[in-house]
């Protein structure tokens, strides 16, 4: 992958996130009131730190569920190239 590659995948991965958030998203519907601020705007410090350390710790969880799932996609990979080693493919 080159530096350009690279950077075509972020601005895509950074496009997913925006339309996560932009307008008629679930983010708008969980989180904006027409007229209003933003939910976290408005949000005393306290209970925005409650949010974003219960955001944080979700963080955690789905990168255990990744590695999870990492774990099982590289143990049939093995599987699969063991047995291709063992017909003689390899």
């Amino acid at each position: 992958m080159t530096p350009q590659q690279l950077a075509e995948r972020v601005e895509a991965v950074v496009e997913r996130a925006q339309e996560r958030v932009g307008p008629d998203s679930i983010g708008a519907q969980q989180y904006y009131v027409e007229g209003q601020p933003q939910k976290f705007e408005t949000m005393d410090p306290e209970e925005l730190i409650d949010y974003v350390t219960e955001e944080a710790l979700d963080l955690v969880n789905y990168g255990v569920m990744l590695v999870i799932r990492l774990d099982r996609f590289r143990d049939r990979i093995r599987q699969l190239s063991d047995d291709l080693a063992v017909e003689g493919w390899s």
